[in-house]
């Protein structure tokens, strides 16, 4: 290849990388509580250096344990995210928003239409291992779609941006280890003050913290 043909593509690769915009991950769900898959999923998208933004998108519904001694609230997952999630990931690229509509997937229609604005570029977090969750965001994308997308707005860019990371419970004294985390099953050790168990819903980087996250859950906190 010609000296001047490669300068040229070099050039051009430049100027390609300096053009392109960083892109926003919006990450709507319970979040009552926030769990350890909850957790790898913003640091998946928070180390992605494409990614600009990990917003969390926090909703006002409460969510109860099955004997209705724990009830989880706006309050009680804003302050486990403030206070032991967001110090460990990697500071200032993830963000809480609170948003009026109960419904996940709505807050993150309504994030496009009242929080996007011109030029910008969104992705609904998701990961390829859960074939629902996956196919969730590419249809979310697809209906943003410009010329098509009956949701599109003008000036904003919807993709499809997946991550591959998963989290499955490990050295549980039940029958729940390799399945995937989940916000019920933590409310029910919280239910049961089982701290033994109920250390094996949180991220490694806080599970020192286990008993003051039982206290906030159990609101003795």
């Amino acid at each position: 290849m010609r000296f001047d043909s490669t300068y040229q593509a070099l050039m051009q690769g430049i100027l390609f990388e300096s053009a392109v915009k960083q892109i926003t991950a919006i990450f709507p769900g319970g979040f009552k509580p926030p769990h350890k898959g909850h957790f790898e999923l913003a640091k998946s998208y928070a180390n992605d250096p494409s990614i600009e933004t990990v917003k969390i998108i926090l909703g006002p519904t409460e969510r109860t344990s099955v004997d209705g001694s724990i009830v989880i609230g706006l309050k009680e997952s804003t302050l486990i995210w403030e206070q032991y999630y967001l110090p460990a990931l990697p500071l200032g690229k993830v963000q809480l928003v609170s948003m009026s509509n109960p419904n996940p997937m709505r807050q993150a229609f309504d994030y496009i239409q009242e929080n996007a604005v011109e030029g910008e570029i969104v992705t609904l977090v998701s990961s390829q291992k859960d074939a629902k969750d996956a196919q969730r965001a590419l249809d979310f994308s697809k209906k943003h779609e410009e010329g098509t997308g009956r949701y599109h707005k003008p000036g904003v860019s919807v993709v499809y941006h997946p991550t591959d990371t998963v989290a499955l419970y490990a050295d549980r004294t039940d029958k729940k280890n390799e399945q995937p985390i989940s916000a019920s099953t933590m409310r029910g050790d919280a239910a049961r003050g089982d701290i033994i168990n109920f250390t094996t819903n949180l991220p490694e980087e806080v599970q020192e913290h286990a008993a003051d996250i039982l206290n906030i859950i159990s609101n003795e906190g």
